[in-house]
């Protein structure tokens, strides 16, 4: 279990890192990527603020719409061909945007230390270090 949630946190913060680039702003203490995906600004992120960026990111590479992403479309980035059996755990080839939420909703319970349902930088700072 311990291992899973290592390689779930690593996870998580590879693909954040990936689309969002972090950036040192002097004049606030919460990195650029972390507002960004903190819509309202409360100073955590909540599974429904992660669920917009990941729908966001899905949409990107679902170029026909059909709401499925293939290894055709998805061929560009070495990550997601990664992790294509991951995500697909019905293995039909296809990534499905429930699959995809579901998979959302897995690491950010794995983020969300207290159970609260909000992922503060806090939490992300002792998952780092642990």
């Amino acid at each position: 279990m311990y291992l899973f949630k290592k390689y779930c946190m690593f996870n998580i913060l590879l693909l954040l890192c990936f689309w969002l680039m972090p950036a040192a702003e002097a004049d606030t203490s919460e990195p650029k990527w972390f507002s960004s995906l903190d819509i309202d600004g409360s100073g955590a992120i909540t599974l429904e603020e992660i669920h917009l960026a990941r729908w966001n990111r899905f949409a990107l590479h679902d170029t026909n719409g059909n709401g499925y992403l293939d290894r055709k479309e998805i061929s560009t980035s070495k990550t997601w061909l990664k992790y294509f059996g991951w995500y697909d755990e019905n293995h039909d080839e296809h990534i499905s945007i429930a699959e995809f939420k579901a998979k959302g909703r897995e690491r950010f319970a794995v983020m969300d230390l207290n159970a609260d349902g909000r992922v503060t930088l806090r939490e992300l700072h002792i998952l780092t270090k642990s």
